[in-house]
């Protein structure tokens, strides 16, 4: 489940803004806006239209310290989702800090599967359209490039 999350600052320091995350629908794809004070806007385009789960990055301290909890929607929320079944534990209003999209793909043996997703601080009307091919590769390539030029050779020693 690919996720995106703000690291919980807001605690520390409640008199800064608190970001958000938020459900954008698209033609043929669904997003999650993020809004944030000093980063910006980006939007994570998911392939598709996979159901989106939000909640907040807040700790669950009815769990952990038996205290209660500021919110219902707490970070491990997605995770009570989807393996626990509870759907209450997920913000319906599609508003929070932390945010999942809910692909649900059954891969065969020997088979693949690919989710495409892209993050992105423009509005696109097609983001995975012509080109998204070629500038993943294009990345994939630098990463590789940079990889093996900070990894030591076999049998090398620094």
């Amino acid at each position: 489940m690919p996720n995106l999350w703000f690291r919980n600052t807001w605690a520390w320091w409640p008199d800064q803004p608190k970001p958000s995350l938020r459900q954008r629908s698209g033609e043929n794809t669904i997003a999650i806006e993020a809004s944030h004070a000093e980063l910006g806007g980006f939007l994570l385009h998911c392939d598709g239209t996979p159901p989106l789960l939000f909640t907040e990055n807040d700790t669950n301290n009815e769990r952990i310290f038996g205290r209660p909890n500021a919110t219902p929607y707490v970070k491990d929320g997605i995770n009570s989702y989807v393996v626990g079944g509870r759907q209450e534990a997920v913000n319906p209003a599609q508003v929070g800090t932390k945010a999942a999209a809910d692909y649900q793909i059954n891969v065969g043996a020997g088979e693949t599967a690919v989710i495409r997703l892209r993050l992105s601080n423009a509005v696109s009307p097609n983001p995975f359209g012509k080109g998204f091919d070629q500038i993943v590769d294009e990345r994939r390539h630098e990463a590789d490039a940079f990889y093996k030029a900070i990894t030591p050779r076999a049998g090398r020693r620094g």
